[in-house]
Formats: structure tokens, C-alpha cells, sequence
């Protein structure tokens, strides 16, 4: 409902304007169009899908995630300079979270197989995941680990003893209820297409002020320019994430683990846009979700 909100406010809003440039609508059309692509992407993909095939396609997808993420790590550890844990699929900031999502489902498949040396060889990759998540030194990363350690243990910690940027103020009510319009308070899109000379120290000028190039912040970028409305939608689809996540660990489904862990990732969409930007992330959380919501 958000996505489709912000691609008709995109395409009605006035246009955003970085400095004096005027930027094309095209620039704040394609940021949710090219989200509403990665949903609807996902979601048939899972749609076509048997249960089983879920459970192969997602194993498949987070060995390929796990194992992309280890080959490119020293070509991104050259390329920027740091040691921390990054991929073409994204940089440290953002990866954790597809690493994280990967580890909920190798630790699901252990859960579920029967052979006691494929779950211990199944529990060890989990186990590997975590390793790489903290190797992205991202503080949202801990906090994810922090949260799902913290669900874990007490959801099952009796039962298996192992388990261890400013706001942009809005000139009316009516704009402060449905937003000023998608891609107008943060034009990144423009910036990225090369349309905008990226900005040095991440500043950019609005007409709503002096803001930051991007929101870094899924709740941000909903409230500041999809307004309230759309931010108690946004807040609705975490609080059914959530609710899926306590009624699988409650019935201890097949899916427990990742549950936990994809509603856990909902803490990193207050440091970072998924899902309106960061589409190779965001294709795997899609996928991930679908999976465990349609199960």
C-alpha cells in the first residue's frame, strides 16, 4: 500500500528541487516503481512455488547469498579500504541484514531434517552467518542479533538449554497526513542517476530546507514524504511481521527461526531505506517474507 502510494504521489507531487535544479519527475517516479518491480518479483516467485520448493529455494538463495558475500569480501575490503564484510549486493551498512535472513533459514532447515550429521551441518552454516553478520560492523547488525538472541532464549531457552536525518516540517495538515510527495525531500535518485552532482558532505538543498541526500531511515523517508497515513501502514505491516513471528514460535513452525530473524530486520529500517532503495537486499527480504508468510 505504501509503494503504490508513493509512486501516485510521485507522479502528482511537485516536482523536488535540489538547490535551483528542478529535477525530472522521472527521478522521483522510478525509486518506487523500481520497489514495486522488486515486491512484485518476489512475491510471484513464491507464489509459483510449492511448500517444498519454498524451502529449496530459499536454502539455495542463502547459500548463494552466504557464499557471493565470502568471495567478494577481500575484492570490497580492497575497494573500500576496510576489513569489514561487503558484497556487489551491498556494503557493510546494509548486507547484514541478507546474512541474517540466510542464518534464520539454515538454522530452520537444521530444526526440521532428521539426520543428526545434516542438522549439525546445516546448525554449523547458521552458526557462520551470525559470524559474517558481525563482520559487517554494523551496529544495527547487533542490535538484530541482540533482538533475535534475546527472542530466542526466552521463547525456547526452557525447552533446549543450547540455545545461547531531521524530519522535513510539512506546510499543511494535509500534507503532514498523506506526505509532500515521494522523492521530493529526499531526492537520491536524482543523485545516484548522475543527474545531481553527488554532494560532498551529503547535503543537499529543498525546498523543505537544508536535508540529507538520502533518509537512512525506512520510518523517515515514509513520514516526511508519504505522511502519517502511510507511516501507521508502515508501522502495521512491522507489527504483522512480528505477530507472524511470536504465532511461529508459538506453534513451533518449520519457519520459526527465520521468522524471528526477518522480524528482527525490521530494526535495521531505522538506519537504512530497504525496501525503498537497496533492491538486491531488498529481492531477498522479499523473498524471505513471502516465504514465511504464505507458510
Amino acid at each position: 500500500t505504501a509503494l503504490v502510494w508513493a509512486l501516485i504521489s510521485a507522479m502528482v507531487a511537485p516536482k523536488a528541487v535540489v538547490w535551483r535544479t528542478t529535477v525530472p519527475r522521472i527521478h522521483q517516479v522510478m525509486p518506487p516503481v523500481t520497489a514495486l518491480v522488486t515486491l512484485m518479483a518476489a512475491v510471484a516467485t513464491v507464489l509459483v512455488l510449492s511448500r517444498p520448493a519454498r524451502r529449496l529455494a530459499a536454502l539455495g538463495g542463502s547459500t548463494a547469498v552466504l557464499l557471493g558475500a565470502l568471495v567478494d569480501w577481500p575484492v570490497q575490503a580492497s575497494i573500500h579500504r576496510s576489513p569489514r564484510l561487503a558484497s556487489a549486493m551491498g556494503g557493510s551498512a546494509v548486507l547484514h541484514v541478507a546474512i541474517l535472513l540466510a542464518a534464520g533459514v539454515f538454522f530452520d532447515a537444521s530444526r526440521v531434517t532428521r539426520t543428526r550429521p545434516r542438522r549439525l551441518a546445516l546448525a554449523m552454516v547458521g552458526c557462520l552467518a551470525v559470524g559474517m553478520t558481525i563482520a559487517t560492523g554494523s551496529r544495527a547488525a547487533l542490535i538484530e542479533l541482540f533482538i533475535f538472541g534475546a527472542w530466542a532464549l526466552a521463547a525456547w531457552g526452557r525447552y533446549h538449554p543450547r540455545i545461547v536525518g531531521g524530519l522535513a516540517a510539512a506546510g499543511s495538515w494535509t500534507c503532514l497526513f498523506l506526505g509532500v510527495g515521494s522523492g521530493r525531500v529526499f531526492p537520491w535518485y536524482s543523485i545516484e542517476d548522475k543527474f545531481i552532482a553527488a554532494p560532498g558532505a551529503g547535503i543537499i538543498g529543498t525546498p523543505f530546507g537544508v536535508a540529507l541526500n538520502s533518509a537512512h531511515s525506512v520510518f523517515v523517508a515514509v513520514l516526511t514524504e508519504l505522511g502519517i497515513l502511510m507511516f501507521l501502514v508502515l508501522c502495521a505491516s512491522v507489527v504483522l511481521v512480528w505477530a507472524n513471528a511470536w504465532h511461529d514460535v508459538r506453534r513451533r513452525s518449520a519457519w520459526a527461526v527465520t521468522s524471528m530473524v526477518l522480524a528482527a530486520t525490521t530494526a535495521a529500517w531505522v538506519f537504512d531505506t530497504y525496501l525503498l532503495k537497496n533492491f538486491a537486499v531488498s529481492t531477498w527480504w522479499w523473498l524471505i517474507a513471502g516465504c514465511v508468510l504464505a507458510s
